[in-house]
């Protein structure tokens, strides 16, 4: 009734003495990892004595609880053996006086039915527009009048077709088209080496991503833009590592979040750690931190001599730490607009968070900021039927836009959307399975937009050269192309772009977008 746990366990021992409790606990919750004379045991100890005096056993038991459970010994199978050092913060990155450019990765999960994002319209060439009704039948295709039309001109590379649709749930994609700060790339995907058709593909000549069609190993191989390593780290950590790393004359000052739990792609930084928010709540702060704050500084600050719990240790109270100071600086940021306010969807809470975090970071010397933000549902075997979630992504796409452009920081962003593949062009009966290339957007106020960037494919039929069968395409555009680009954007050296990118050597320099390529060279950073 109280909301408290029943305590089943009671210590036999004399409940007046902490030390004696702790050791019968720690016997029971740590298999007697918690040393005599290490500062757990005397931290606990003292916890439980001084909540004792101020209150009873019972609330001094569960007390002592708390801190055992936020102890090294009780997430480690080691002994906290301290090493005589304390452990000290890292040193922050100064600001070298640069306008901040952030990155928004919109992940997709489930693989996007994205030849529904981007279809061909009219002027086509070979008959694609007959060919796209044909190949994908009467379940999935999309008739005209479902499709906003967007030209394309001389400024794209030579497509098939003159004009494109665009979803007509997604009018905030064709609204930042025709006004030139939203691009397409065509047919992207996961490649180690180009693969220039399907009798290379058979060939067995070419390095291919491990398990293509399969959704974690896809997803692996999309977040970490490294499709053949297992243990690769996000890409978006390695751009943040080189862009942070001291040896550089002048580091970056950086940061990075999640709007929506764990990202992929950007875990593993070495040189930079990355802040979890949840699109429900946004910052998770530890529940009653009041009570235990001091008892988690004294547990974590010492150093020991385990890799396990040391690091432990670290991470602990640098999570809390950063819990508190980033719910502060969110709690700070009053947004401009109220785009918002009504439009309360989990992708809609996860870019009002963005909004938040840009616009704190521009106002607080950051200079590159990457933040990830997703929304799935995308696996669509069983149906068709995408208006709510192209719908969702353009209301919560738009709202963002407007949120920026009212900060003045619009031109500072780019969002970039990413599946972890295509789905086929024909139906299964009822909706669409894996296939491999896909059709992606860059949106930003720099963004050299009104264009179609990468090859549309030319044929869609399974007799197509870039064809694997059942409407499965070979992309023709890396995502290793795309990140190149992005990359020179966020000013990464030439140097370290074989550590960002390590496939990018597989592909020549003309199968590779550079910032000149995706952004426009005028676009003032806004101060």
């Amino acid at each position: 009734a109280d909301g408290q746990l029943a305590l089943a366990l009671q210590p036999s021992t004399d409940a007046s003495s902490g030390a004696a409790v702790v050791d019968e606990l720690a016997e029971v919750l740590t298999g007697g990892r918690v040393l005599a004379g290490g500062v757990t045991r005397a931290v606990a100890a003292a916890e439980y004595e001084a909540k004792l005096a101020a209150t009873d056993a019972d609330t001094a038991l569960r007390h002592v609880l708390k801190v055992l459970s936020a102890a090294p010994e009780f997430h480690a199978s080691t002994l906290a053996v301290p090493s005589g050092d304390v452990r000290t913060a890292a040193a922050s990155i100064p600001s070298a006086g640069r306008a901040l450019r952030a990155v928004i990765l919109l992940w997709l999960p489930g693989g996007m039915d994205s030849y529904s994002m981007l279809v061909p319209y009219a002027g086509c060439a070979n008959g694609l527009r007959q060919q796209y009704e044909d190949v994908r039948g009467p379940i999935v295709r999309f008739n005209l009048t479902r499709l906003l039309e967007i030209g394309v001109d001389a400024r794209s590379p030579p497509q098939p077709c003159t004009s494109f649709g665009v979803h007509d749930k997604l009018p905030a994609l064709r609204a930042l088209y025709d006004n030139d700060e939203l691009l397409f790339v065509a047919n992207a995907g996961a490649l180690v080496e180009p693969v220039a058709n399907r009798s290379v593909y058979d060939s067995g000549r070419v390095k291919l991503p491990p398990s293509l069609f399969a959704h974690n190993i896809q997803q692996r191989a999309t977040q970490t833009v490294h499709a053949q390593s297992s243990a690769a780290d996000g890409f978006l950590a390695r751009i943040l590592d080189a862009l942070a790393k001291p040896d550089a004359s002048t580091p970056h000052r950086s940061a990075a979040a999640s709007m929506n739990g764990a990202s992929l792609a950007l875990r593993g930084g070495a040189e930079l750690g990355y802040d979890i928010l949840s699109s429900g709540g946004g910052v998770r702060q530890l529940v009653q931190l009041d009570a235990v704050r001091d008892a988690i500084d004294a547990l974590t600050a010492p150093r020991t001599k385990s890799l396990f719990t040391d690091t432990y240790g670290a991470a602990m109270g640098e999570a809390v730490q950063r819990a508190e100071e980033l719910a502060a600086a969110l709690d700070s940021v009053v947004l401009d607009g109220t785009a918002f306010v009504t439009y309360r969807t989990s992708l809609a809470r996860q870019f009002e968070n963005a909004a938040k975090l840009v616009k704190y970071h521009a106002n607080n010397g950051t200079e590159r900021l990457a933040m990830v933000g997703s929304k799935g549902g995308w696996d669509t075997h069983n149906t068709n039927d995408l208006d709510l979630l192209f719908g969702d992504v353009s209301a919560s796409l738009d709202a963002l836009v407007t949120e920026l452009k009212l900060q003045g920081t619009w031109n500072n962003t780019l969002i970039v959307s990413m599946s972890e593949f295509g789905r086929t062009l024909t139906s299964n009966g009822i909706g669409t399975d894996h296939a491999w290339g896909g059709n992606i957007f860059l949106a930003g106020g720099a963004v050299r937009g009104g264009r179609v960037l990468g090859k549309f494919p030319d044929d869609l039929t399974d007799s197509g050269p870039l064809a694997l069968g059942r409407g499965r395409l070979i992309p023709t555009t890396s995502w290793e192309a795309l990140w190149h680009g992005v990359a020179q954007w966020l000013d990464v050296d030439a140097a370290d772009v074989a550590t960002v990118l390590p496939n990018a050597a597989n592909f020549d320099a003309s199968q590779l977008f550079t910032a000149a390529d995706l952004f426009e060279p005028d676009t003032p950073p806004d101060p």
